[in-house]
């Protein structure tokens, strides 16, 4: 018995490629197994296109719809559709094979969900927002990637900045790991740029940089979604090693949403948050608004007895 997982993704030359893997269990080593079968160029993408692609693969590898027990697929309509998706042509050929949304896809889909939803999260929103417009700035020219460069390394400052994907949450941590390293480096180079440019919008793209970077808002996402990320990426890489069982899936899955709505809950976790965000604001001299206090209505409800107990 064995399960397929499937992939597609756009290659650097702009061309689609389907990766293929499967698994299946050792009888002499009495433990699964996960076997890289190929790379498959595709050039359509519709579900017909893509099962074709996949059940030419399974007949070279001799391998029957029969013994196939599962297929993995993210959640995409084209490979998930119960209807007309890869999944259901796979299962027109098996019927007992079950289809598994690929866990760490579903982990992202709900990441970029959260993050992306810009009425309820609006700091989060905008923050990574700024970071991708920080990174597509300095690195859109050769000239200001150098500025960077030779402050980077005259501060001995290592990580690279990053580009944001959507996909892929590990570039986000690493995203944000590498601004809060390399903060001041960062408005130094910005600074420079605003000073030595010629070219006025870099000059007034520079200058907004610098407003956005040196705000209590930034400081304080950059904070709060430091730790976040770097919780979600430990748990995103264990999503897609080889040695994977739906156990540890699922128990790091729990894992996550406890220490999530922990820090959510806790009082003790924001005030951290708080606190190292107004160190950070001290040391570079930005500004921190003022703290308003929360107000106990005043009116006699049903709510006032239980003030007091």
């Amino acid at each position: 018995m064995v399960s397929i997982i499937a992939d597609d993704t756009t290659d650097c030359g702009h061309h689609e490629q389907m990766s293929i893997v499967v698994w299946y269990f050792d009888n002499e080593k009495h433990s699964p197994v996960e076997h890289f079968v190929s790379v498959q160029r595709l050039l359509t993408v519709d579900a017909q296109s893509i099962f074709d692609q996949l059940n030419d693969v399974l007949g070279i590898l001799k391998i029957d719809w029969s013994s196939v027990m599962s297929v993995c697929f993210d959640g995409a309509s084209t490979m998930s559709g119960c209807t007309a998706g890869v999944q259901m042509k796979c299962k027109e050929r098996n019927s007992e094979l079950s289809y598994v949304h690929c866990y760490a896809h579903c982990l992202n889909l709900v990441l970029v969900d959260a993050c992306t939803a810009s009425k309820q999260n609006r700091t989060v929103f905008d923050f990574f927002g700024v970071i991708q417009t920080l990174y597509a700035f300095m690195e859109g020219s050769p000239v200001r990637h150098a500025v960077m460069e030779k402050i980077s390394q005259v501060g001995s400052q290592l990580k690279t900045l990053k580009s944001l994907s959507n996909t892929r949450w590990a570039c986000r941590a690493e995203a944000v790991a590498a601004v809060k390293q390399n903060y001041s480096s960062i408005l130094q180079a910005l600074q420079e740029i605003t000073e030595t440019t010629h070219l006025a919008d870099a000059k007034i793209k520079a200058r907004g940089l610098i407003h956005e970077l040196n705000s209590f808002k930034f400081i304080f996402a950059l904070h709060m979604m430091h730790p976040i990320l770097q919780m979600v990426v430990k748990v995103s890489k264990a999503l897609q090693a080889p040695d994977l069982s739906l156990l540890t899936a699922m128990t790091g899955v729990k894992s996550l949403r406890n220490s999530l709505a922990a820090m959510r809950s806790g009082p003790e976790c924001f005030q951290s948050i708080f606190n190292d965000s107004v160190k950070m604001c001290v040391e570079n001299d930005i500004s921190i608004p003022p703290v308003k206090k929360r107000k106990t209505s005043t009116c006699i409800d049903d709510a006032f007895e239980s003030q007091h107990h």
